[in-house]
This record gives C-alpha cells, sequence and structure tokens, in this order.
C-alpha cells in the first residue's frame, strides 16, 4: 500500500531491505458456476502476465512473476527502487504464522476486533 500513497504525494519513501516474501494467489472455477465460460475466460487472462500485473497492481501488491512484475506499475517501483521479490516457502506459509501476521498487523495498527 505504499507505493499508492507516494504516487499520491505523501511525504515518505521506499528504504530498500534486501528481498520482499510475496505469497502466490489462484483462482479456481467452481463445478456449478452459473457462467462456467466466463469463469474459463477470467481463469486464463488471470494466469497470464497481464492478468497478474493488473491483479497485483489493482491490490497494491507486487507478482511472483517475473512477467507481470516487469509491466506492473508496483513491480516496476521495486526494481526502480532496488527491491527484490522472493516466493513465501511452504515452510514459512502456513495458517500458524498467516494468524500470527494478521495479529501483529492488528496489534501495530491498533485495529481490534
Amino acid at each position: 500500500m505504499t507505493f499508492p500513497l507516494i504516487w499520491k504525494g505523501a511525504p515518505i519513501a521506499i528504504a530498500p531491505v534486501g528481498k520482499i516474501g510475496a505469497v502466490s494467489w489462484s483462482a479456481i472455477i467452481t463445478k456449478n458456476a452459473p457462467h462456467p465460460a466466463a469463469a474459463q475466460l477470467f481463469a486464463d487472462f488471470f494466469s497470464r502476465p497481464e492478468g497478474m500485473a493488473y491483479y497485483a497492481d489493482a491490490f497494491a501488491e507486487t507478482s511472483l512473476s517475473s512477467e507481470a512484475r516487469k509491466i506492473q506499475k508496483i513491480g516496476r517501483e521495486y526494481a526502480r527502487v532496488g527491491l527484490e521479490v522472493d516466493p513465501v516457502t511452504a515452510e514459512y506459509d502456513t495458517e500458524a504464522n498467516s494468524t500470527k501476521a494478521v495479529d501483529l498487523w492488528r496489534e501495530i495498527t491498533a485495529l481490534r476486533r
């Protein structure tokens, strides 16, 4: 979420600290989708670098796809400031760690349920 704030003129900057962890995304087509052809088209688009770049930019994230990062706005910004993207390995991408990350984020931002 930092780059969109920078683009709007916020007085902040990125400090390169090495590699950035990223997790994968997925798209599914449900068994009895009401519009299976449209779902297939979406999945096809989502699996291409252009679709990955669009999704990543929409959610202010980066893509694991090096091809998508070349065309996505945030991916280009990461490269410009010297940040590298590495996938989060299965060893760390666990439900327990996701819960810890959410809890830590809530603590940092003082958001409580």
